[in-house]
């Protein structure tokens, strides 16, 4: 009887520690976003990839939605297997309303034919989400290749 109660009292403390854990801050909803997009690209899933992509987005040298799928479906049909690997992913969330954020990371992104990656480019990106209907949505989004 006394080892049940204390399966009994553990089991209630885990349950209320995991309670604890299922707020899930903004900050985790962003980086969420971005990982899912990331496996979207990895799948070779463009409307995946596209559904968290807002329809008046705006990239570098005047890109545009329309052109960023674009940009999309050519290197997934150039390339059958494409990767992503994203370092630390640093989040900043602006206040208002709707709220917004931006996102700051460091991609390696390769594509090949095969199992080896056949090209390679290290970019620093920095994003800009705005959340709408309880989903974050990329607004905006610039990069630069890191030299060196």
């Amino acid at each position: 009887m006394r080892e049940r109660l204390t399966r009994g009292v553990l089991l209630a403390m885990a349950l209320l520690a995991l309670s604890a854990c299922d707020e899930t801050s903004e900050q985790d909803l962003v980086i969420a976003t971005i990982r899912n997009m990331e496996a979207a690209a990895e799948n070779a899933e463009s409307a995946e990839f596209m559904d968290h992509v807002a329809d008046d987005f705006a990239g570098n040298q005047g890109m545009d939605r329309r052109l960023l799928k674009t940009i999309l479906l050519r290197q997934l049909n150039q390339y059958s297997r494409i990767t992503a690997q994203l370092g630390p992913i640093r989040v900043t969330i602006h206040e208002g309303k709707p709220l917004r954020a931006t996102a700051e990371f460091e991609a390696l992104l390769l594509g090949g034919q095969g199992w080896l990656p056949e090209n390679g480019q290290l970019y620093e990106f920095t994003t800009g989400w705005r959340k709408a209907g309880g989903k974050w949505m990329l607004i905006n989004t610039a990069w630069d290749e890191v030299v060196g």
